[in-house]
């Protein structure tokens, strides 16, 4: 039964990537549905998913004097290329920003991460949760868990 709606801002540039680009809806979509398909009730879910492709979109919706989510969940790699740049993780700020608001955080990334960057996201930027793009499960339990 729901008490309250569990607000959810995916930020994705690429929202319909399946990894063979034959995606609906996502896989990131994909993964919150089946992580929270209990959470229901009369059928309808008991969360609200916010898709939001750009850093300018996301960073303006989390700019909001009071920005009701609960969870970000957001790709690193925000930037149109697919080699790291500058711009690559840009996406951190946004991390910030959320945890500034008390929002939780979920960072993934297609990129290889290695132990000290993604130790530097837990400490620094205080993610709840990483996950490549190949970890379905290990995703599903952290936005369990947070839920």
């Amino acid at each position: 039964m729901c008490v309250q709606r569990f607000k959810i801002l995916l930020v994705e540039h690429k929202p319909t990537w399946k990894g063979d680009d034959q995606g609906d809806d996502g896989i990131f979509q994909e993964w919150i549905e089946e992580a929270l398909v209990e959470y229901k009730q009369d059928d309808s879910p008991c969360y609200t998913l916010t898709k939001i492709e750009t850093y300018e979109k996301a960073n303006y919706a989390l700019s909001q004097d009071n920005p009701d989510y609960h969870l970000l969940i957001t790709d690193l790699n925000l930037a149109k290329s697919k080699k790291k740049d500058k711009n690559c993780f840009i996406a951190i700020r946004l991390l910030d920003k959320a945890n500034a608001k008390n929002i939780s955080t979920i960072a993934v990334s297609s990129f290889e991460i290695n132990g000290d960057q993604t130790d530097e996201l837990f400490n620094n930027h205080h993610i709840k949760g990483f996950v490549t793009v190949q970890g379905d499960s290990a995703f599903a339990k952290m936005i369990k868990t947070l839920v």
